[in-house]
C-alpha cells in the first residue's frame, strides 16, 4: 500500500448543521482587565459524557535483542493534505480508563498486546482553536509474548495506517530526517519532547533487564539501609519500595537467559568490596537522592565485563567504564520531593544517625539479582538471583 497515492480531490464550505464528528462555538467572557469579549472554537462531538478527555495517543515501547524501539505510525490526513508520522492514537469509549483506550487501540491499529504503566497530564493539541484534549499513556509490549510474534491489525473500514518502528536512540535524528523527506509531524512539540525524554531515559536504563549488586541479605548494611529507603517513603513523598542496590549494567535484553546470565556472572566475582562515600544529590532519571559507590578499578572492570557479553547495543563498553559508569545506591527515588537544602540536611542527618559512627558503609560481594524492568518501578521483579560468598563484613 503507498499511502502517498491517497489525494484530495475537492475541498468545500460545511455546514454547521450537516457536520457529524465537529461543532463550532462561541465562548464570550472577560479579559483580566474586564473588557468583555468573544471568541470561536472547534471542538469534537464524541466525547463520551463525563469524560475530561477526547481519547489517548500511545508511546509503545518495544524491545529487542538490539535494543529499545518507539513504534510509530504512517497515515494520511485529509486535513493537512499528507502523509503524517505519528503515535498511535484513538479516541475513549464509554465506560473506558485511558489505559484500557491505549491498550485496546494499540491492538486494533497496530496488531500488539501490551501493558499501559503510565499516564501523561491532559494534553491539549491546539487551545487557540478547539479544546480536543488527550493523555499520552506509555505502554510496554512484551516480545516474550506469543501473541506479539506476528501482530495482525484490526483496522476499521475507510483506515489506512502503516505500522514501523525506530530505535529509541535514534528517534531524534530520525524526526528530522521524516520531515526532511516530506512527512507531517503530528504535534511535532509533543510528539519530539516526549520521544526525546523516552529516548533519553529508555537507552540508560529501558524496558530490559537490570543487574543489580545487593549487600549480603541478612547483613547490617543491608538492614540499615533498607531503613533508611523505609524512612522516607510515606503519603507525602510515596516513592518506590525497591531493596537497596547497585546497579551493575542496564539494557540487557529481555531474551537473555536470566539463570545462565546469573551463573556465569557469579564466577566473575572473587571479593568485590564496594564503599559508599558520600551522601548526593541529582535527578538520575527523576529527583533522587543516592550514596555515591567509588568506582574502584575491580568494580569497573566487572561492570564493563558484564556490558560487554550481554548489552549486544553497546559498542564500547571499555570507554562507558570510565566515562560514564556512575555506580550508586539510591536512597529516594521521587519528583515530587523537593529537594531544597533543608530537605538536604534531613536526609544527610537521617544517614549518619542509622549508621551512628563516620566510617564509611562498605561491603564485600552480596547478592546478584537480574531484574526485569518493564513498566513501572512498583512492578519491577527479581527473575534470578545468587548470593556470593560473603567473607566477614569489614569497614576501611
Amino acid at each position: 500500500m503507498d499511502l502517498t497515492k491517497a489525494r484530495i480531490e475537492e475541498v468545500k464550505d460545511l455546514k454547521l448543521e450537516d457536520a457529524k464528528w465537529i461543532k463550532i462555538q462561541k465562548v464570550f467572557y472577560k479579559d483580566p482587565l474586564g473588557k468583555a469579549r468573544d471568541w470561536e472554537f472547534a471542538s469534537r462531538q464524541t466525547r463520551v459524557e463525563g469524560s475530561d478527555i477526547d481519547g489517548v495517543a500511545i508511546l509503545a515501547i518495544i524491545e529487542r535483542p538490539t535494543g529499545p524501539e518507539i513504534l510509530l505510525q504512517r497515515q494520511f490526513r485529509p486535513p493537512v493534505k499528507g502523509v503524517v508520522i505519528e503515535f498511535p492514537a484513538g479516541l475513549l469509549d464509554a465506560n473506558e480508563t485511558p489505559e484500557e483506550c491505549a491498550e485496546r487501540e494499540l491492538l486494533e491499529e497496530t496488531g500488539y498486546i501490551g501493558k499501559a504503566f503510565h499516564s501523561s497530564p491532559i494534553l491539549f493539541c491546539d487551545p487557540g482553536f478547539c479544546n480536543t484534549n488527550m493523555k499520552l499513556v506509555h505502554v510496554s509490549i512484551d516480545m516474550t509474548d506469543p501473541r506479539n510474534q506476528s501482530p495482525k491489525q484490526q483496522l476499521e473500514d475507510g483506515e489506512f495506517i502503516e505500522n514501523f518502528t525506530v530505535p529509541l536512540k535514534m528517534f531524534p535524528e530520525k524526526l528530522e530526517e521524516f520531515a526532511s523527506q516530506g512527512f507531517i509531524l503530528d504535534e511535532s512539540s509533543s510528539i519530539d519532547q516526549h520521544g526525546r525524554n523516552t529516548a533519553r531515559r529508555e537507552t540508560t536504563m529501558g524496558f530490559s533487564y537490570s543487574l543489580w549488586l545487593l549487600p549480603p541479605i541478612q547483613s547490617d548494611e543491608f538492614t540499615k539501609t533498607k531503613d533508611i529507603l523505609n524512612a522516607f517513603i510515606n503519603e507525602s513523598h510515596p516513592g518506590p519500595r525497591f531493596d537497596p542496590h547497585v546497579t551493575v549494567t542496564s539494557n540487557i535484553p529481555l531474551s537473555t537467559d536470566a539463570d545462565a546470565l546469573i551463573a556465569d556472572v557469579a564466577t566473575y566475582i572473587t571479593d568485590l568490596t564496594l564503599t559508599a562515600t558520600k551522601v548526593k544529590f541529582g535527578n538520575l532519571y527523576v529527583k533522587c537522592a543516592y550514596l555515591q559507590i567509588e568506582k574502584t578499578d575491580e568494580l569497573r572492570e566487572f561492570a564493563v565485563r558484564v556490558r560487554q557479553k550481554y548489552v549486544p547495543t553497546e559498542t564500547n563498553a571499555a570507554k562507558w567504564g570510565i566515562e560514564d559508569y556512575d555506580p550508586h545506591l539510591s536512597l529516594i527515588y521521587s519528583d515530587m520531593i523537593p529537594f531544597d537544602s533543608g530537605y538536604q540536611k534531613i536526609v544527610e542527618d537521617t544517614v549518619c544517625k542509622v549508621f551512628n559512627d563516620n566510617r564509611p558503609l562498605t561491603w564485600t560481594n552480596g547478592r546478584l539479582a537480574l531484574v526485569k524492568c518493564v513498566g513501572p518501578v512498583e512492578e519491577w521483579e527479581t527473575v534470578s538471583y545468587v548470593d556470593v560468598q560473603t567473607p566477614v563484613k569489614q569497614y576501611r
